[in-house]
C-alpha cells in the first residue's frame, strides 16, 4: 500500500528541485505511476479553447481494462492569486483509495503553482 505522507513529501521535493514545469510534471508523473500503477498528468492552460481532453489518450485509457480502478481527477493550477489552468490527473490502480488520489492531485497542483511562481520570478529577474 502507498504511504501517502511519503508520496506527498516526494512530490514536494520534486517540485522544489525541478528547474521547469515540464521537468516537474514528468518526474511527478513517473513517481505516481511507480506508486499507484499508472498515471498521466496533463496541464490545461486557462486560455485553452480546445475540447478538454482531445488528443490526450485519456479516453482510451479510461475505456481500457488494464486496471480494475481508473479515475480522472482535476485541480486548479494557480500561481499566487492568478488561475493559470487545470491539472488533469488520470490514474489506473489496483488498491489505492480514490480519496488519496484526489488529495495527491490537489497537492501536486499546488506544488506546480508554487513552481510556476518561482520560475516566473527567476525569468523576470534574469531579464
Amino acid at each position: 500500500m502507498v504511504n501517502e505522507s511519503e508520496l506527498i513529501s516526494e512530490i514536494r521535493g520534486i517540485a522544489r528541485k525541478s528547474g521547469s514545469l515540464v521537468e516537474a510534471v514528468d518526474r511527478i508523473e513517473n513517481l505516481l505511476a511507480r506508486e499507484v500503477g499508472a498515471a498521466t498528468l496533463i496541464l490545461r492552460p486557462v486560455e485553452c479553447g480546445s475540447p478538454f481532453l482531445t488528443g490526450t489518450g485519456v479516453t482510451k485509457f479510461l475505456e481500457s481494462r488494464d486496471f480494475p480502478f481508473r479515475g480522472l481527477y482535476t485541480a486548479p493550477l494557480v500561481q499566487g492569486d492568478h488561475p493559470r489552468g487545470v491539472l488533469v490527473a488520470c490514474f489506473g490502480t489496483w488498491d489505492v483509495p480514490a480519496e488519496m488520489l484526489q488529495r495527491a492531485t490537489v497537492y501536486t497542483a499546488a506544488q506546480l503553482g508554487s513552481l510556476l511562481g518561482r520560475t516566473a520570478s527567476c525569468q523576470s529577474g534574469a531579464a
